[in-house]
């Protein structure tokens, strides 16, 4: 199975994590297992109800998406590349992908956090220390998706006069990830990877390399972080996070939003809440702090959900129409800005990146879509095509 468009392994990606959990719980879950770390002691809950409504949130997107945003995505991958200063792009990136590296190494008194507790952790104590430690997330998600993820496409490029440029890249991005405990980083960044290439070559990406070359990695990350673990345990894990991960926490967002809903400067980043004076919490870190019987609440953090959570938070019932109009609009500006934008490295990178994180943005929240840095990298693309124009008129 080969996909030539972006959008198409968008669309894939989003399906994967959510639809075939249903058939697992339906068909290959006799003890129950799945369910219990789905939905935990929810003895009363439907689940075919309950798919049936994420169903209806996400096919209208999915459908917009392969309909008609596959249309100016696949423009833009047949449009000619421009190359020029490939070596300048390349120079840019990767030198603030070394000084994030490097900020991090001394934010952590010059050592790396996974180097001194692999295969030390018991799995009972690792949630409570990834969240112990000074990770700002902030400078590693714009460091590795962003700056990483552009080093890798413009080292990409410059591979075919010598590989040390990509070597570089994926040096300084393999030890990126080692600052960080999580293991979603690595997947998300062969995904993000994966868009940039579909625009960059005129080539497919075939799924079933992708996807078991996807499971071998994640798998020798579970095995790095607990040494010694069955292979049985280690698939029922991936199994268990990769299906129904992304959804498991949404019936609590029902069940504590359902008489007292929250207000919509929630959704907004903390830093423009702090702006405007306000002291509003996110709907995850709500949910978070209601969960019962849970040690170490505090090391919890946030517990999100695909969009349909926060839009019912904030909207209530009418949240997942709301949510849906929000999305597909930010999608349509988008659509309507690649098709007036000429395929180069930058370009390519800003939106690839950019689609990455509207994907991302699904599952997590309506937030992202109203106010978020994704609108913040929409609007450097508006400046990047208008200062282009003015430049085209002043050579002509």
């Amino acid at each position: 199975m080969t996909l030539n468009n972006p959008i198409y392994l968008i669309v894939f990606y989003i399906f994967i994590f959510i639809f075939p959990g249903i058939f697992i719980l339906n068909y290959f879950d006799p003890n129950n297992e799945f369910f219990f770390y789905a939905f935990g002691l929810l003895t009363d809950f439907n689940v075919n109800n309950f798919y049936l409504n994420i169903f209806f949130g996400l096919i209208p997107i999915l459908l917009f998406l392969v309909i008609f945003f596959r249309i100016p995505a696949q423009k833009f991958k047949n449009k000619e590349v421009d190359l020029t200063n490939a070596r300048f792009v390349y120079l840019i990136f990767i030198t603030a992908l070394i000084l994030i590296n490097l900020y991090l190494f001394i934010s952590f008194n010059y050592s790396i956090p996974i180097m001194s507790i692999a295969g030390s952790v018991s799995s009972d104590n690792y949630s409570i220390l990834r969240s112990d430690l000074a990770l700002d997330y902030a400078i590693f998600n714009i460091g590795l998706y962003f700056f990483g993820f552009g080093s890798f496409i413009s080292g990409l490029i410059l591979s075919n006069k010598s590989y040390i440029y990509y070597i570089i890249a994926l040096v300084f991005c393999f030890t990126l990830l080692l600052f960080n405990l999580q293991k979603s980083p690595s997947l998300d960044f062969i995904f993000l990877c994966s868009i940039g290439f579909l625009f960059l070559k005129n080539k497919s990406i075939n799924l079933l390399f992708i996807v078991p070359l996807v499971f071998t990695i994640i798998y020798f990350i579970v095995y790095f972080y607990n040494p010694g673990i069955e292979s049985r345990f280690i698939f029922q894990a991936l199994t268990q996070r990769i299906f129904f991960g992304e959804i498991s926490d949404l019936p609590l967002y029902y069940s504590i939003f359902k008489n007292d809903p929250i207000s919509f400067y929630s959704v907004l980043p903390p830093y423009i809440n702090e702006f405007l004076g306000f002291n509003f919490q996110a709907a995850s870190k709500i949910v978070a702090l209601n969960v019962v019987d849970y040690k170490n609440l505090i090391s919890v953090g946030f517990f999100n959900t695909i969009f349909l959570g926060e839009a019912y938070a904030v909207f209530g019932n009418f949240g997942i129409f709301y949510a849906q109009i929000i999305i597909i609009l930010n999608f349509i500006f988008l659509g309507l800005l690649i098709d007036k934008t000429p395929k180069n490295i930058f370009t390519i990178i800003l939106i690839s990146y950019i689609l990455f994180k509207f994907t991302k943005g699904i599952f997590s929240g309506i937030g992202p879509f109203i106010f978020s840095i994704n609108q913040i990298f929409l609007l450097i693309l508006v400046f990047y095509l208008l200062i282009n124009e003015n430049l085209f008129k002043m050579k002509t």
